[in-house]
């Protein structure tokens, strides 16, 4: 089975654009949950449809060695959001797992 390592595709700066970039990865999770942040929070991506255009993004970008940690990380960054919202208002939001697999 392979892992996901070596190359993986997030977003950068080129110029004041946000792209599509490719780069050498030693610690993709990291990579991976750097580049969602960085786009959640320059375009201000806080809807659970915006999200999950997000992470399509990420999925369709990145081979399906790479989907697993990506969903990990889209996850970890997805339940920080609604717990810290569910924090300031009186409806706690439910956590969500994502699962990759066949």
């Amino acid at each position: 089975m392979r892992h996901c390592s070596g190359a993986v595709r997030g977003f950068g700066h080129v110029g004041d654009e946000s792209v599509a970039i490719e780069k050498d990865s030693d610690d993709p999770y990291l990579d991976f949950r750097h580049s969602m942040l960085q786009m959640i929070l320059e375009k201000q991506i806080y809807s659970k449809d915006d999200l999950r255009q997000l992470l399509d993004c990420f999925l369709q970008l990145n081979s399906p060695y790479c989907h697993g940690v990506i969903i990990k990380a889209f996850t970890e960054i997805w339940n920080g959001v609604f717990s810290m919202r569910s924090n300031t208002t009186t409806g706690a939001e439910k956590q969500v797992h994502y699962y990759y697999g066949y």
